[in-house]
Order: C-alpha cells, then structure tokens, then sequence
C-alpha cells in the first residue's frame, strides 16, 4: 500500500518515470500579508525564492503558495520577476500600469488571442495527451520545489490515471527541514484527458497554521488567469483547503458543458441522417454509404462515452461534497498538532463538549492546545471558513444537479437514436412491405393471364407435333399409332417431378423436425 511510503517529497522513481521536464518561466502566487506574484525561471532563483520567501510550517505562517506549471504549448507571461497580483492581473489583460519601483507586466500579443486550437489538433497525439505530465521546470528544480511544497506521492498515482478523473484525500505526518514533524491533509485532484486541457491539482494543507502548498499542473494562460482572480475576489478565505479544488470544478464544468452541447448537436444531426429511405442510397456511392454509417456508429460511440465520463465525474463532485464536511469538523476543532509545540496535550473530560462530532471522529486538533496566537486567529477565521465551506458544498451539489441534468441529456439522446434507429427499420421494412405487395399483385396480374393463354398455348403444342396429321392421303386426319410414348413419357416426368417435390418440400422436412423434437 502506498500510505507506507509518506515521506517528504516525491521519490526518485516517480520523478523519471511519471514526469517529464521543460524548464521555462513559472508563476507562482504567494498570498501571506499581501498577495505577490512571482515569475521564476532558472535553478538559482527557486533556490533563493524558497529560501526567503516561500513560507514554512515550521515558522507557524499562515498564508497560501500556488504554483502554475503552463503546458508545454504555453510561454511565459512576462518577462517580469516579481509583482502586485493586481498589476500583474492587469498585464494579462493586455493593460501596461506603471507604478513607481515596480515593474511592466505585459503580455505577448499572440498569447492574448489564443486559443486551443493547435492543442485539440494535436489530441490525437502521444504528445498532446500526456502534455500535463511535462512540467516547465528541470528535474533538480521540481525535486526541492516538490519537498519545498510537501507534496504527498500519492499524486504521481493520480497525474497516472489520464483518462479517469479522481479527487482523493489523505492525511498523512510530514516532517519539516528542521525536524518537526506536521499533520496535513492532502487533496488531490485530475480531470479527464479524453478532451483537451485536462488539469490535476494537489493541494497539502497544514491546520496547525493554516498554511496551504497547491501545484496545479497542465495551466495555459486562460485558466492561469481566471484562478488568480477567483482567488483574489476570495480574499482571507483563499486558504482554504477545498476553494482550489472548487475552482477547477468550475472550469472543468465549462469545459464538459461545450463538449456535451457540441456531441448533442452531432447526434441530432445523425438522427435526422437515420431518416433516409432505401431508394435515396441507391444514389450514393459505396464510400458515401459507409462513410454515412461510420458517422453515426462514431456519433454513438462519443455520446455513450461521453456520459460514462460524466457519470464517473459526478462521482468526484459526491467526494469533494462529503469531504467539506470533514475539512469543517477539522476548521471546527481549531489547528492540528506538530511536535514543535512543548505544552503537553491535555485530555478533554468529556465528549459531549463537542456534540457535532461523534467520539470515534474527534480530530487530534481538538484535544491540543493551540498557541496563542493560533488561537485568536482561529477565532476569528473558523466561523468564516465554515461559511466558505457551506459555500462551496452548495455550488458543488448545485453543479451535481446540472451534470446529473447533462447526463439525462446524453441518454435522452442515446435513446432517442435508438428509437430513431427502430423507426426507420420499420419504416424500411413497410417499404419492403409494400414492394413486396406490389410485386405479389403484379405476379397474380401475370398468372391469370398466363391462365388465360395456357390451354391455348398447351393444345396448340399438342396438335402441331408430328403425331397428328391432319391432312392423310385419304383426306382424314390421321393420329400416329405411336402417340402412346408421348403419353407416357408425359405422365412419368409428372409423377417424377410431383415425388421430387414432395420428397424435399413436405416429406424430408417432417422426417428433420420429428427426428429434432425426439432428440
């Protein structure tokens, strides 16, 4: 089981066998008193960054770091090393703010018009589909950045998964560069990569001091640009640990809300393709004909699968729902525990201090003394993160109702092909049907009157063979003494004819279905 392996940092195997590495330009944004960004690029300004400015556990500061890997198709920002979230938000927007000791934040602009359209031409590709595993940042630089942000290994199992989104959550020890050893809660979070620009998040949070690390892999300038203004109009509730998560289930929620309408309006146009009549393919060609069929069987395929992947979704909205409630009953406890802390934890004298909480779910955090300035700080933020999280709860469930209408929609639309599908072979079999009918009234035209001229036809061969003559030397009609042999011949080729008839047509098959039913 991998919970075994809770150490700091990722391990060396993960690192070269799940990740691979182009180093570039990097965003991160560190709100602690005041939300900076940063634009780093080169080994030795990570290694200076985290050294001064990345905050730590150990020091008990609150705050949260966000680092922004861009995939490999994106470029930087901005030449910019250090900024103000707000002008560097107004660089993105194409905006060039001065202001005194600061420094230009501008954007590119080919970067501001862009749009996916060279990703989703390569989605096909090896390249394309495993894009979020490349990280814009070397090998040794990820290594320390990875221990730096604590992140949890469980992360490399879920970047694995592609195609099948996962939420999961993990409390596990970690243990700081100065010995101290942390309880955290680990997020993590991957959307599907069956459609381009799928996105993971991990997220560890320490609730001893309410300081959270966030890596978000497979970011482009759009989505980087839509994260930094969510988490600025969140304000002091930007720390809390399930916001992240929260605001990647709004992006992907716009993002399966295109791709549904996009395939319903493909399956409806196959199901108006379902209503051609066997006389209009005569017209079309072979290749037509197939390419027709593979539309519609290619139509289906995307529509089924597409729910399976919406279905499989919602099932992560469910966990991310469930586990607001429990990131509430560890906001509700006040911060956990870490071994730096000298004052020994004293025993509560009874459960029903807590009566929210059942005594088999009482969080180490309640039964530890908090230092003193935690304390007030917990007094003040809890009751406003618990709002936050009752927020986010009810946006999720509300977005489980619109995916749970979206997955009606798909199979409304499954069925209404089907449907579809059966209208039209019935519609081809009354076709069928009535030529069918048609040809049966014509062959009964042709029979009566084949009746009419048989005797007629029958005795004119009859009379013009040479058994008859009808003009003799005595000027009587004179009939051939051999007339006999074609009498004869004419009765045994009947009977023959009749036995055979009988034989495979009525007599054979009784013989086979007695022979059957007593087997």
């Amino acid at each position: 089981m991998d919970w075994v392996r809770d150490t700091l940092g990722l391990h060396g195997s993960d690192l070269d066998r799940v990740f691979k590495y182009e180093p570039k330009a990097t965003t991160v944004l560190c709100i602690n008193d005041q939300a900076i960004v940063h634009e780093i690029e080169t080994h030795e300004e990570w290694q200076t960054w985290l050294e001064q400015d990345c905050p730590s556990p150990k020091d008990c500061e609150s705050g949260l770091v966000v680092l922004f890997a861009k995939r490999s198709t994106e470029s930087s920002t901005s030449n910019a090393k250090q900024t103000s979230e707000n002008i560097f938000l107004a660089g993105m927007d194409g905006e060039q703010p001065v202001q005194e000791n600061s420094v230009q934040s501008s954007c590119p602009p080919d970067i501001k018009t862009r749009n996916h359209s060279d990703e989703k031409q390569d989605s096909s590709s090896a390249v394309a589909r495993h894009s979020l595993r490349t990280i814009p940042l070397s090998r040794s630089t990820f290594e320390i950045i990875a221990r730096a942000f604590y992140m949890h290994s469980s992360i490399s199992r879920v970047i694995s998964r592609a195609d099948i989104p996962a939420f999961t959550h993990t409390k596990a020890t970690m243990e700081d560069e100065h010995g101290s050893k942390h309880e955290v809660s680990v997020f993590n979070l991957r959307t599907s990569n069956a459609w381009p620009m799928d996105l993971a998040l991990t997220v560890t949070y320490f609730p001893h001091c309410n300081l959270m690390f966030a890596f978000i892999f497979g970011c482009d300038l759009e989505i980087e640009e839509e994260i930094l203004s969510r988490l600025r109009l969140a304000g002091n509730t930007a720390t809390h640990p399930l916001l992240l998560p929260g605001i990647i289930v709004e992006i992907e929620r716009r993002r399966h809300v295109q791709i549904v309408d996009d395939i319903v309006d493909e399956v409806e146009a196959r199901i108006y393709q379902l209503e051609i009549r066997p006389g209009t393919e005569e017209s079309m060609t072979t290749s037509q004909i197939e390419k027709l069929h593979k539309d519609k069987r290619s139509a289906w395929l995307n529509i089924t699968y597409t729910r399976n992947c919406l279905q499989s979704w919602r099932k992560q909205l469910e966990n991310i729902a469930l586990h607001v409630d429990e990131v509430n009953r560890l906001l509700l406890g006040g911060y956990g525990w870490s071994s730096n802390l000298t004052t020994p934890p004293p025993t509560p004298n009874s459960y029903e201090e807590y009566p929210l909480i059942g005594k088999e779910e009482i969080p180490i955090a309640l039964v530890q003394p908090l230092p003193e300035h935690s304390a007030l700080c917990h007094e003040k933020s809890s009751n406003i993160y618990l709002v936050v999280g009752y927020q986010i709860k009810s946006r999720t469930l509300a977005i489980i109702e619109e995916y749970d209408d979206k997955i009606r929609e798909c199979s409304l639309r499954i069925e209404g092909m089907a449907m579809a599908t059966q209208w039209a072979q019935g519609e081809t079999s009354l076709e069928i049907a009535k030529a069918t009918r048609r040809d049966s009234e014509h062959m009964r035209s042709i029979a009566l009157v084949t009746m009419i001229f048989l005797p007629g036809t029958f005795f004119a061969g009859v009379f013009s063979m040479t058994f008859f003559d009808w003009s003799g030397n005595s000027g009587q009609p004179v009939v051939s003494k051999y007339i006999w042999i074609y009498v004869l011949f004419t009765l045994l080729v009947t009977l023959i004819t009749i036995g055979l008839w009988y034989y495979f047509n009525i007599y054979r098959r009784q013989w086979l279905t007695s022979n059957t039913s007593t087997v």
